[in-house]
């Protein structure tokens, strides 16, 4: 492990049940292709996954910037998601891949 990067993104697979069958068309939101299963009301996709121990965890759609932020535990998502031990190496990332990045103001 360098300096920079932390441990490496895990794939989960996640199956959710929807009570209301006219929700499952938000599922062509999620970045990776679900599996619908209508007759169950379920849904499973693929989601990244970091952590637990403290670290940047910068999550984009490979355009943008989703949200960069420090924690610590797990963090999911079906995003793309980059860890690093400091802002600088998101960062790093963020220009590296050429991200679209509008840091919030506080």
């Amino acid at each position: 492990m360098n300096n920079l990067i932390m441990g490496a993104v895990r794939m989960k697979t996640i199956t959710l049940k929807i009570d209301d069958p006219v929700k499952l068309s938000a599922v062509s939101l999620l970045s990776t292709k679900p599996t619908v299963n209508s007759k169950t009301s379920e849904v499973t996709f693929k989601v990244n996954e970091v952590g637990p121990k403290k670290s940047w965890r910068l999550v984009h759609d490979g355009k943008r910037v989703v949200t960069l932020f420090e924690s610590d535990g797990y963090t999911t998502s079906a995003y793309q998601i980059f860890e690093a031990k400091t802002e600088e190496g998101c960062l790093k990332e963020v220009a590296r891949i050429h991200l679209a990045y509008e840091p919030e103001v506080i």
